[in-house]
């Protein structure tokens, strides 16, 4: 008799956690630049390609860690998902990463070992993140004293794919790589060929700037030395001060070196993700079915 009834408060128990179980659908949108700019680590989003976000930014992946177990070959990101559970407490903050070999044959052959998945958890209380967000009525409190791990403390990161980077460009010093592989890819089709040993573009960059340069290809940005046509209408007027005709005046532009870097950058997210062996960036949306 004990055992039923304790059978009966085991299955009361589940049935009452499927009337409380929520199904959730995701929907990939591009990320809007203008909105709120680039996804970051701290934004706890959802996303699909790009790099990946990690959550403990000392603590990331190795390449050797993510190969796929056909061709030996490192995996490519592919989505990550924020889940974060009450329970247990160092689940506060939760991320699942998950990674594919992008080459056909391997899934032809086998899907066994093609795919990956990892999970990155931390409490609420880490050295990252604020412990409550910033619209939070005790943020104030909450995250008083609190002071981010400096980002030179960070583990460098792969260019190309985001993994641990512990090789960096024996020229300018300033971009990681986790293989010769990578760092190959990056100097010939990312371009670094041509950008290596200028300066890093600025932390942020005009919105008005913004916006014209996600228009614009490689092909079309010149280098700084060079100037940019930009067509305007000129007014010419008589003595009455009437407008007597219109004709095209030829305005100049020069792009500042940040400038061009930026838009090259943004070529290399979101128009050259496949030479870069990168699936394009989407977040994530998620709504309640």
């Amino acid at each position: 008799m004990v055992d039923q009834k304790h059978d009966s408060t085991l299955d009361t128990e589940e049935d009452q956690d499927m009337e409380e179980a929520q199904v959730m659908l995701g929907f990939a949108e591009p990320v809007d630049l203008e909105e709120h700019g680039p996804l970051r680590a701290e934004d706890f989003c959802s996303k699909i390609g790009g790099l990946p976000l990690w959550l403990n930014p000392e603590h990331v992946l190795d390449t050797k860690e993510m190969l796929c177990e056909q061709c030996t070959k490192p995996m490519t990101f592919l989505l990550q998902l924020y889940s974060p559970e009450d329970h247990p407490a160092e689940a506060f903050h939760r991320v699942i990463y998950v990674f594919c070999c992008k080459t056909g044959a391997c899934h032809k052959k086998s899907p066994k070992g093609c795919f990956k998945v990892v999970r990155s958890q931390l409490g609420q209380y880490n050295p990252y993140y604020t412990p409550v967000a910033e619209d939070h009525e005790d943020a104030a409190k909450e995250n008083a004293g609190f002071t981010p791990l400096e980002d030179s403390k960070h583990a460098k990161t792969c260019f190309v794919c985001g993994m641990y980077g512990p090789k960096t460009c024996s020229k300018c010093h300033k971009v990681s790589y986790c293989s010769p592989e990578h760092q190959a890819i990056h100097w010939t089709k990312g371009l670094h060929k041509s950008l290596c040993g200028t300066n890093p573009p600025p932390p942020s960059v005009d919105s008005a700037i913004d916006s014209e340069l996600a228009d614009m290809s490689i092909a079309s940005i010149k280098s700084s030395s060079e100037e940019e046509s930009i067509e305007e209408e000129e007014e010419e007027y008589d003595e009455d001060g009437n407008v007597i005709e219109k004709k095209p005046k030829k305005l100049t532009r020069t792009l500042t070196r940040a400038e061009q870097e930026y838009a090259n950058r943004l070529d290399i997210d979101f128009k050259l993700v496949e030479r870069m062996n990168r699936f394009p960036e989407m977040e994530i949306i998620s709504e309640a079915e």
